[in-house]
């Protein structure tokens, strides 16, 4: 995931269901911020 975020174009959203708790937040969350565009929600 946290690759496929930095080569991809920007998000206009992301939903995390259940998923964040099995990931490292160190890496996932700032990964999700940059791969969105600004204003763009995550839903978790």
């Amino acid at each position: 995931m946290i690759g496929y975020l930095r080569t991809a174009q920007p998000f206009d959203a992301a939903y995390a269901i259940g998923s964040l708790a099995f990931t490292d937040p160190h890496r996932s969350l700032p990964a999700l911020r940059d791969g969105l565009r600004p204003g763009a929600p995550l839903i978790k």
